[in-house]
């Protein structure tokens, strides 16, 4: 029908927020079409224009992630626990959220790995600080239980992984 326009579905349009987070280049290309169509959000645009970001980000390379290193890491005033999976050995990013960590959805744990540089990661000294206030091990999110971890703050095989 003439001056009909077709909107993206809620399946289209999640796709395309992470390929726009995810791949290099994403950001600009969004900001770009938001502009050129003078709309504010993905939900606005004519779904053959998300369809068009999406077939262009489908072949950009992924945004390379920088942390190399597993370990404890405040970004925006929130400690982060980076580990390793031991299945896929796949980076898996944690927080500390009421009394325990929670591993973050996989879009969200993304983001925060592409974002995280190196200089994030906490120091032994800023380690110890926050799993001493908090009771918790900020490198591996596990209860501290023994009279030595308690007070120094970090259990045996977190403060090697340090050194």
């Amino acid at each position: 029908k003439q001056g009909y326009v077709a909107l993206p579905s809620p399946k289209q349009i999640s796709f395309a927020q992470s390929l726009i987070q995810n791949r290099e280049g994403g950001i600009e290309l969004f900001n770009q079409v938001l502009q050129a169509h003078k709309v504010n959000s993905l939900e606005q645009l004519p779904k053959l224009v998300v369809s068009g970001i999406i077939n262009t980000l489908k072949d950009t390379p992924e945004i390379a992630i920088s942390v190399t290193d597993v370990g404890a890491y405040l970004l925006n005033e929130t400690i982060y626990s980076v580990r390793k999976g031991n299945y896929a050995k796949q980076y898996q990013v944690w927080t500390y959220k009421t009394n325990k960590y929670v591993r973050l959805d996989y879009r969200t744990e993304k983001n925060i790995l592409t974002q995280l540089q190196p200089s994030n990661r906490l120091t032994l000294e800023q380690a110890i600080k926050y799993s001493a206030q908090t009771g918790i091990c900020c490198h591996c999110g596990r209860t501290l239980t023994h009279l030595k971890s308690v007070a120094g703050g970090i259990g045996p095989i977190c403060s090697k992984k340090y050194l």
